[in-house]
């Protein structure tokens, strides 16, 4: 028995410790853009980027470690936003800006940072999208910036201005998806409505926690119900609502709600339900 006691003791300590170590490695080589590593290969990151083992840890770097611990650490929970106030808010978004992190890439006035005055908006700075803010290395065929077919839908995904906690993106669909001529196939909407919740899902999250980057979350179940049909390359607008979040344990969970419209009519082509769940630390760059 005490044997046993033993091995489960040593498994524990050594288990605990791979996602600090993968953290620590990650934050060390700030010069190494993580999508260079899928890239280029991990074999072919300069050495120079790695660690030093004999430099102490400034300030600055252990509240940047301590971020990211959180991010990829299933024994921590993302605190509640709506129980921290806001000079508890703006003092965490502080932290990571002193620690050199750019806690608003995307320049947006709706950012919680911006909000709690700590990243303001730079009128020097152009807005970005999320995705070329968080996954600029990304070669998905719906949101990629990297996509280089001509299949690519093109999503982008901004914060809207006009509400609150509100994701607004905005794409269309190539004739490469006609399901009959002049017809897109109305499975185009779920694809759009899971990559537009996928981001809004993760963004909630980060906001919540307060953090530098979203994490990875992988769509676990949706519906969708068709409302009107739409032809090839008129551009649609897709917004959604977060409905719930579960973030008091591993695995976080969060629901949401995708309503697609025509741009140029107005009317809603589609309506979605989308239920997330966190599968990694840090979205994918590659």
């Amino acid at each position: 028995m005490r044997g046993r006691r033993e091995v489960s003791r040593l498994a524990s300590r050594a288990c605990a410790s791979v996602p600090r170590m993968m953290m620590m490695s990650a934050v060390g080589v700030p010069r190494v853009r993580i999508g260079e590593i899928f890239s280029r290969g991990v074999s072919k990151i300069p050495m120079t980027t790695t660690v030093p083992t004999t430099t102490v840890p400034t300030t600055a770097t252990m509240r940047m470690q301590s971020a990211m611990r959180m991010a990829s650490s299933s024994s921590m929970h993302a605190p509640d936003q709506a129980a921290l106030d806001e000079a508890t808010q703006r003092q965490q978004w502080s932290e990571l800006a002193r620690a050199g992190v750019d806690v608003n890439p995307c320049n947006s006035p709706k950012h919680p940072a911006a909000i709690a005055g700590v990243a303001p908006v730079d009128a020097n700075k152009v807005r970005r999208s999320l995705q070329e803010a968080y996954d600029p290395y990304c070669i998905d065929f719906v949101c990629g910036r990297a996509h280089e077919t001509n299949a690519g839908i093109g999503l982008c995904t901004y914060r809207c201005e006009e509400e609150e906690n509100v994701l607004e993106s905005h794409c269309s669909f190539p004739a490469t998806y006609e399901e009959f001529p002049g017809i897109i196939g109305p499975a185009m909407y779920g694809v759009a409505a899971s990559t537009h919740g996928n981001w809004a899902a993760s963004i909630a999250l980060m906001d919540r926690a307060i953090l530098p980057r979203p994490p990875l979350v992988a769509v676990k179940s949706m519906s969708v119900r068709v409302r009107d049909l739409i032809g090839p390359g008129e551009p649609i607008v897709i917004r959604s609502k977060i409905l719930s979040i579960h973030d008091e344990q591993e695995p976080f969970k969060v629901s949401v709600a995708v309503t697609i419209k025509s741009k140029d009519r107005g009317v809603v082509l589609a309506n979605a339900q989308c239920d997330y769940e966190k599968i990694g630390a840090v979205r994918s760059m590659r």
